[in-house]
């Protein structure tokens, strides 16, 4: 017994089955490539805002002397508490911004200063005539800090904010960092 025109609809089947394979690899080759691309690009973006990072703590190391060590009073905006802003065009469509901010300031009670870096006040050594409220004594914030107990001399408390912004593509990443000076 003979099919007549059997072969036909399977090989429109099979032609079918893989033209729907076809565009499922190449949708999925497509997004990878786009997870690639946008993994490459976040991870450039780190690296620019951690280096902007790194050089404003060496900046804080050059200049610690001559940054002025009493605290900053009335304090109603952030740029208020800028030491020191550093803008840097690394090519590649990539701008880096880093900001040290002061954090030993009495602020204004205004509830629109969300963007404020945290008040770290002074700490000072065992038998001192100062007071220490324990404001901002963590060991992974600052190690060097009340750990077990033992507390070193005083200091001064920065905090450093780094943004890298890829200017082509409206994509940014920042870090963050807390820096602790001794006092010279």
């Amino acid at each position: 017994m003979k099919r007549r025109g059997f072969s036909l609809p399977l090989v429109l089947i099979i032609m079918a089955v893989v033209i729907v394979l076809s565009a499922i690899i190449m949708d999925m080759t497509t997004n990878y490539f786009a997870s690639s691309q946008a993994a490459i690009e976040h991870q450039k973006l780190y690296n620019a805002a951690q280096s902007g990072l790194e050089d404003a703590k060496a900046w804080l190391l050059v200049n610690r002397s001559s940054i002025d060590k009493d605290p900053i009073l009335d304090v109603d905006e952030w740029t208020d508490l800028v030491v020191n802003s550093d803008d840097v065009d690394l090519g590649d469509n990539i701008r880096v911004t880093s900001l040290i901010f002061k954090c030993n300031y009495v602020p204004v009670a205004n509830p629109d200063l969300s963007d404020l870096p945290p008040v770290y006040e002074g700490y000072y050594p065992p038998g001192s005539s100062g007071t220490n409220d324990g404001e901002g004594q963590s060991g992974y914030i600052d190690p060097n800090r009340n750990i077990l107990g033992v507390t070193v001399s005083g200091g001064r408390v920065f905090v450093i904010r780094s943004t890298a912004l890829m200017e082509d593509k409206n994509k940014s990443t920042g870090i963050e960092a807390m820096v602790v000076i001794p006092n010279d």
